[in-house]
């Protein structure tokens, strides 16, 4: 059933739209939302949040009913027409630290980031699933790169779904490898690759921005 169109009358138009549905977009609103919410109840400006959270309500109850495979325990984007697509990417954690993964999936939702066949490798986190087949060991960006930024959105979502020792082991792996990587090349860099201590290809030295 996770791989069929869902035509629900309250997303039908969403999927018959002709476009491509990105679930770390959604995610990332409601993420961006939840601090809208938040300042707008210190600001008692009541009648304009309550659009954002209506906002809030809709995209949550979207994502879960619609980008989540029960099967493969994970979110997923979705194709036009509704097809699920089968890529796991890192940026399915910011479901995490936006605080939308219901409590009986979190368990499941994380124990994705240990299993050594997609997230587990020896630079954590690489941004593509191990399994999929065009995952490269250099990284080539998109393709299994290990970055500091997607790195530290899935450490705060760990903490702040109460996984504080997974979230350590990770930092802990992410640190020993940059520096060993600095202690090589003299550097800090765009991103990493995920299979062994060194740059991912092609990417740029002296990243002092996220490097």
């Amino acid at each position: 059933m996770d791989n069929q169109p869902r035509v629900e009358s309250k997303y039908s138009m969403i999927f018959s739209n002709g476009h491509m549905v990105w679930l770390d977009t959604c995610v990332q609103h409601i993420f961006a939302a939840k601090i809208l919410l938040k300042m707008g109840l210190v600001l008692e400006r009541w009648q304009e949040i309550e659009e954002i959270e209506d906002e809030i309500t809709f995209l949550t109850e979207f994502v879960n009913n619609n980008l989540w495979n029960s099967q493969t325990q994970f979110y997923y984007d979705r194709y036009a027409g509704g097809k699920m697509s089968n890529v796991k990417s890192i940026g399915a954690y910011w479901a995490l630290i936006a605080g939308i993964v219901p409590d009986d999936q979190n368990d499941a939702f994380v124990k994705n980031l240990e299993n050594p066949e997609e997230f587990n490798r020896p630079h954590r986190i690489p941004s593509l699933s191990f399994s999929h087949p065009v995952y490269k060991k250099n990284g080539r960006y998109w393709q299994g790169g290990v970055w500091n930024p997607t790195n530290y959105m899935v450490l705060r979502g760990l903490d702040m779904a109460g996984k504080n020792n997974l979230a350590h082991e990770i930092a802990l792996n992410h640190l020993k490898n940059v520096v060993e990587v600095f202690e090589k090349t003299g550097t800090v860099w765009e991103y990493y690759a995920p299979e062994s201590a060194d740059p991912g290809l092609m990417a740029r030295p002296d990243f002092v921005g996220w490097g």
